[in-house]
């Protein structure tokens, strides 16, 4: 990208992880704005959060690049990060044979403007028991993660399929970044839309693009 400085408003490790790989140069700078939340309404809670955490670090960075991300795990209500082991658990029990959302917000200000668009991915569990949750929880710490799992962590053993954007349930959509940096003209993009081309998804879930 051409643009001489790139600002993530997030410090979340997997968005950072994601840029990275996609080849960008930037900063972090986290947005410190306390979020709201909109019962019933998932879609509006992300948009409005990612806007909200743009718009706080571009005030400050007029002429930066600005990407703000919010992400949450959806089943009749959010899904936060759980305080404890057992407030993980129950999140896990849940889930368990249903299919919930993950909805992420994505914004980006520019000099030249401002735009934000939604992502939405469903994603399926399996029908597990307390054991599966035991052996998962001795591999992965579930108290970082939104619903208390992450896909890219033995994912596998929790869920059986996911529609739409994989790099969504990681924690930002790729593909709708790409598509809103080429919507406000910034150049090279591509190297972005290949890295969400290139994800999987670990091995046994199955995955159907959006």
């Amino acid at each position: 990208m051409s643009r001489d400085r790139v600002i993530l408003a997030s410090s979340s490790p997997r968005r950072c992880e994601l840029l990275n790989r996609a080849g960008l140069d930037f900063s972090i700078i986290p947005a410190r704005a306390a979020e709201e939340h909109f019962p019933g309404k998932p879609e509006k809670t992300v948009l409005y959060n990612s806007r909200l955490k743009v718009d706080e670090v571009a005030a400050g960075n007029p002429n930066a690049l600005v990407i703000g991300a919010d992400t949450i795990v959806y089943h009749g209500g959010i899904l936060g990060k759980p305080a404890n082991l057992a407030e993980a658990a129950g999140m896990l029990r849940e889930l368990a044979g249903k299919e919930h959302g993950v909805f992420s917000g994505i914004s980006v200000r520019t000099a030249n403007g401002e735009m934000t668009a939604a992502a939405i991915s469903r994603v399926r569990f399996l029908d597990f028991d307390d054991s599966v949750i035991e052996r998962y929880f001795q591999r992965v710490d579930p108290l970082d993660k939104a619903g208390a799992y992450a896909i890219q962590e033995h994912g596998d053993m929790l869920i059986a399929c996911i529609a739409g954007s994989y790099s969504n349930v990681i924690g930002l959509p790729l593909e709708t970044l790409a598509d809103i940096l080429d919507r406000l003209g910034e150049p090279n993009t591509e190297e972005i839309r290949r890295l969400a081309r290139s994800l999987r998804p670990p091995g046994g879930i199955r995955h159907i693009p959006g």
